[in-house]
Parts: structure tokens; sequence; C-alpha cells
């Protein structure tokens, strides 16, 4: 941050940063042991906690308060059954880890290179030319956190994907999701990863050096899916994840907040040194350069966009550490552009001695502030601004300098009990939205992981979890729209879910969607689970009003409601329960009719352990005969949806302009 005074143009400063030592990981590096350290990734629960992890496998997790213990949660040799572990590679967190109403919820994806078995070919990103021979594969891999237990369940292992290497340093090494994208976006929690370049097999795109993008989320069968956004996906001879080509040996990418379809890769092809600029489809080896931003014959010191607040002087620039006269400097640079600028250098001072062969890595923490990992001597270590030292002075006297203070107090002043006036009023807004909350504390809300079959329950506001379940726990299954049963799923033979009560399920639901609702009216879905001698009555869906008191949006609540029917119904009368066919049409036009649900089934009985009253099922009519010109129309609405999603995507159109045509077709 340069300083200057008005009165003395002869004074220059100079910006000079202190090392700050935050967490000592020294005594998990063994004597002997030549593990690479792996980029920190800071907890989202912003309690000073780090998730840690070297090559060998072994992942920790870290505080910056010295009287924490630093605890192994996982050992991925000794949980990935296969003899074939070699390295890992990277790491990272779901966006949703710390929330647990959302799919994601405590989840933590890793790569790992093992050995290629041909027998191992589940979930395989591969070639279809089976003559090329590979030794090695690398493996994403999903698990599940206990927050509790502070410990990784080796039980939740989920396989995502694995791609065929020949080489064992080809893996995956970064890993990594858009942390700028919002809940509304397309574009959020979709896992972004890079391949390197592969020079016997360059005529392939995939080993061309890529980066690939998926949904990591498991559906149906499938252990993730791809986004027909994708760019290559209409192209056979590209594989539908990848989203840039051509890049060759990746280092690193990394997005910016401002600019969501572009892609930041620092990348070299053994020859020259990069940074990039790319969007979505680019192929890097056939493009003109002016993607690149900055290129040089020598290596490239490890970059960042730096995005934070601490240090306004280095906001959107490009920040890297490097060694200057046997010292270490930051140096920043203006994004663009980079080939004409000369960077800045700001010395590092540290109470303890940098050796000019530390080995000094920079990464950011999820408030986009610069971390700084020493893996020589395993220390972590943030940045803070020091008093500017100045370079050269010219004693001025000024006048005007007690002034000057008065005014800064005065200043100071003001801003200090605007603030407090603003905490007063959030406060008082916060507990009147408390006490007016048609949600108590001992609400129940839930959480499902499909590939593990585990229901976690939990309280509302609350991150512990409350009660765990299994689908074998489970005896019996009733659904309530607005405290109406309108399903019932046990053990006899007309309760067993099937495609027909799915279809009425969902025109149930469409028909409230739909529904006007005044200031005091509410909608509300909840699931009953009874185990033996017990029951637990779960909100997973209430709105009051135009105020949604649930975090989850009404169709995707609808979604994880239906799939959770399913498994249930499976687990609990597997012999009745159809083979479900996933329907085109999901929600149904306002106007549509819809059946009753199991209609020849007796009446439904209420259920002992709920407080509330449950109504019966309301008396719904219906033609089902027309459905078939129902989805018709449903088709084209989709159609035009598919349009105007294309043109969003292609720029035609702003957001606003896209929510408001969305918003139109809908109505």
């Amino acid at each position: 941050m340069a300083i200057c005074t008005l009165f003395s143009p002869k004074i220059v400063f100079a910006d000079q940063y202190q090392l700050q030592l935050i967490v000592d990981l020294s005594e998990l590096n063994d004597e002997g042991n030549n593990a690479v350290w792996l980029e920190p990734l800071a907890s989202p629960t912003n309690n000073g906690e780090f998730f840690v992890a070297q090559d060998n496998g072994r992942v920790y997790l870290t505080s910056q308060n010295p009287k924490s213990n630093q605890k192994t949660i996982l050992n991925l040799p000794l949980t990935t059954n296969s003899p074939g572990f070699i390295s890992l590679t990277a790491m990272t967190l779901h966006p949703n880890f710390t929330s647990p109403e959302h799919s994601g919820y405590a989840t933590i994806f890793t790569a790992h290179t093992t050995e290629f078995h041909q027998k191992t070919n589940n979930n395989r990103l591969t070639l279809n030319d089976t003559n090329i021979t590979f030794g090695f594969e690398t493996v994403i891999t999903a698990w599940q956190y206990d927050f509790e237990k502070q410990k990784i369940d080796p039980k939740t292992k989920r396989e995502v994907l694995r791609i065929p290497i020949n080489k064992q340093d080809s893996g995956i090494r970064n890993l990594k999701f858009d942390p700028y994208q919002k809940t509304w976006n397309l574009d959020y929690a979709q896992l972004y990863f890079s391949l390197n370049h592969i020079d016997e097999l360059k005529d392939y795109p995939l080993y061309s050096g890529v980066i690939l993008r998926i949904d990591p989320h498991a559906f149906g069968e499938f252990n993730y899916t791809v986004l027909d956004t994708n760019p290559f996906i209409k192209d056979s001879n590209i594989n539908n994840e990848i989203v840039v080509m051509g890049v060759q040996n990746i280092e690193r990418f990394f997005r910016a907040k401002n600019e969501h379809t572009s892609i930041f890769i620092q990348h070299n092809n053994n020859e020259q040194h990069r940074l990039s600029k790319a969007i979505l489809g680019d192929n890097l080896l056939t493009q003109s350069e002016s993607n690149i931003l900055w290129q040089q014959p020598n290596a490239m010191s490890a970059m960042l966009l730096y995005q934070g607040r601490d240090f306004m002087s280095l906001r959107d620039k490009m920040v890297f550490i490097t060694l200057l006269d046997n010292k270490w400097h930051l140096g920043s640079l203006a994004l663009v552009p980079l080939i004409n600028e000369l960077p800045i250098f700001e010395e590092l001072l540290t109470k303890d001695v940098l050796s000019p062969t530390s080995d000094l890595n920079i990464y950011q923490d999820n408030q986009n502030e610069i971390i700084l990992f020493d893996n020589h001597k395993s220390k972590m270590y943030s940045l803070q601004l020091i008093v500017s030292k100045v370079i050269e002075s010219v004693t001025t006297q000024s006048n005007t300098t007690a002034a000057g203070s008065n005014n800064y107090i005065l200043h100071i002043s003001l801003l200090t009990g605007l603030l407090l006036l603003l905490i007063f009023v959030y406060r008082k807004k916060m507990n009147n939205r408390s006490s007016d909350s048609p949600l108590d504390k001992d609400h129940l809300q839930l959480k499902y992981e499909p590939t593990t079959q585990i229901i976690t329950l939990f309280k509302a506001n609350q991150k512990k979890d409350y009660k765990t379940l299994t689908l074998d726990d489970i005896i019996r299954c009733e659904i309530l729209l607005n405290k109406n049963i309108i399903n019932t799923i046990d053990d006899q033979p007309d309760n067993a879910l099937n495609n027909q009560i799915e279809v009425d399920m969902r025109a149930l639901f469409s028909k409230e969607y739909y529904t006007k609702m005044d200031d005091e009216d509410t909608r509300q879905i909840e699931i009953v689970l009874s185990v033996k001698g017990d029951s637990f009555r779960v909100s997973l869906y209430l709105r009051k009003g135009n105020s949604r008191v649930t975090g989850t949006k009404y169709d995707e609540i609808i979604d994880i409601l239906v799939d959770l029917c399913w498994s249930i119904s499976k687990c609990i009368n597997h012999k009745d329960t159809e083979a479900r066919i996933i329907p085109i049409v999901k929600y149904f036009h306002p106007s549509m009719k819809v059946s009753p649900i199991h209609s020849n089934k007796s009446q439904q009985r209420r259920h002992k352990k709920i407080e509330d009253p449950i109504q019966e099922p309301a008396k719904y009519t219906s033609t089902a005969s027309k459905f078939s010109n129902q989805v018709k129309s449903q088709t084209e609405l989709v159609d035009a949806l598919d349009k105007l999603v294309n043109l969003h995507q292609q720029g035609y159109l702003s957001d606003e302009e896209f929510s408001l045509a969305k918003t139109k077709l809908l109505k």
C-alpha cells in the first residue's frame, strides 16, 4: 500500500509484510519421511481449523489453537482396500460441507494414484482403444466426515471416477469447486479437476492436458453425472467431461470472483511457462496466443489471484513468492495486461529465519486471505501488514496536523456510533424473527446419503447429529402434505411404491405449488419415519406466506423425498416394489387434475407419536386419462426452457433477463 503526504512529495513508503506462524506441523513430519504436503484446506466452520494431508495418504485435522491436538482423521492406504496405493495427490471440501440440509454435507473428496487393475473397471473414464497398456490409475473418492468424532468414516467411502494413466506423476493434481458460485447458479457444486499431458498419448484429447467438470453426486446407478452444457458433449471424439483441452502440463488453476466464465491456468510445455486465461470450450493448442497473460522460459513461481480484504493494494492482482538477494519477497502484478508490466516486490519479515532453500508455497484460505506454507519446516503462516518503512524522509511542518487528528477522531466516533446502531437493529430483527419462526428448537431435519443408505437427523440450527438411522431400521414411512397423509410405505403389499404412485405424488405436490398463498398460509412437507418403539417426524419443507423457513427449494426437496421413498420401499417391501422408471415430466401444470393415491387402500391410521393432529388424506379427484396430453404440453415447456438456458449460456441474455423470461414461461 503506497502512502504519501500532500506536503512531502519526496517521502516514499514501501509495504512490508510480517509472517505470523499459525500452524506448526513439524511433529507430524517424521525424520526420514520424504512425504510432501498438499494444499491446506481451511475449515468452513471458521474456527481456525485446517484439513492438511501428505502424499503418503495421511489426512490430519489441525488448529491454530496450540492447545488443540493434531489428529489423524484418515489413513488412505489402510482404507482403500487396495495394496496398489501409491500416493495421495489432491483433496477438497464440498461447498455444502457445513450445510446439513443440503446434499454434499460433510463430504470430502480425495484424488490418489494407484496401480492399474483391469478387473476394477467401475466408474472408469477411458478410451475406446483397448490396445493401450496402462500401469496406473488416478481415482477420485468421496468420504463423509463425522463432526462429532472428528474422523472420516472409512465405511462411507464412495468411488466417484477413475482414469487410467501410464506414469505415476500424471495423476490428478488439482481438485476444486468454484468458490464464487451461488446455490442458484448452474455451475454450483460442479467439481473441476485437471489431468496432465501424456506425450505418448497426445493425439487423444483426454491426455492433451485437460480440465474436466463433473457433478460428483450419485444419481441412481451413476456415481457422477455430466451437465449437458459441457462444451464438448456433442463431439463423440472428445470425452463429455472435458471443458478445456490442449493445456499440456497443468500446475494449478483458479477462478476469479467477477469472471465466472474464465479459468486462469498456470501451465508449461517444458519450454515455456505460462499463465493463461481460458473459457470453457477452449483448446489452447489450436488457439492464438491471446489467451496468454504471462510467459517466460524459466520456471514460474506458484501464483494466485488475490481477492481478499486484508490487503487492498493487492486486491485483484496476481500474487506470488520469490527469492531476491537471498531474501523472500511477495511479488504482485496487475492482472491485465501482464506481459508489459513489471511486478512490485515487498520484503517478507519473520521471526523465524527463512532459509533461501526453504520450499515456500502460496495458497488462500476460505476468506481468500493469503497463506504461506514452508514444506521444509512443515509450518503454515499468515500475512500481516506492518507499519510501512520510510525509505527517504524530509521533515515537514504542518499546521494542519492537529486539525487532521481531530477530524480523524470525529470520523471514528461517528462510524463507531453507526456500527453500534446497526448491531442493535440487527439483533432486534433477529430476535423478532426467532420469536415468529414456525419452527422450534426441537424441529427435526434430515440428510440422506444414498450410497451408504444412512439417514442423519439433526435439530434446527444445530450441526451435531441428533440421530442416525439406516434404511434397515425403518419399518414404516408416512408422507404428509400440509398435515394430510398422502402416502404410506410399509411391508403390506398395497403399500409398496410403484411408478404410478410417484406420478400421483408429484402431481399433488405440483398442484399445491401452484396454489395461491396468503401471508398467513403455510405450505409444509413432512415425513414420519417409524422404527421399533419410536418414530420421528421430520419437516422437509416449510413456507409461511412469502417466506421459506427451511433452506432447500421446493422442487429439490420433492426429488430428495421421492428418491428416499423408493429406497425405503425397496428395503421394507422389496418383493412388491416396482422397478423405478425415472419420469420425463416431473412437474405438472396447475390445471392438471390428479388421481388419489392408494384409492383402494384402507383408511390411513394416525401416527401415535405425533403431537400435532394429522388429518386424513384429502379427497382428490382426477382424470388420469388426460396424462398423455399433459405430457405433450410439458414437453413443449421443457423445450422452451432448454432454448432459454442455451441463450443464457451463450451470453445473449443477462441473469436478470433470464430470470424474468423463465418466470413468464412458468406462469
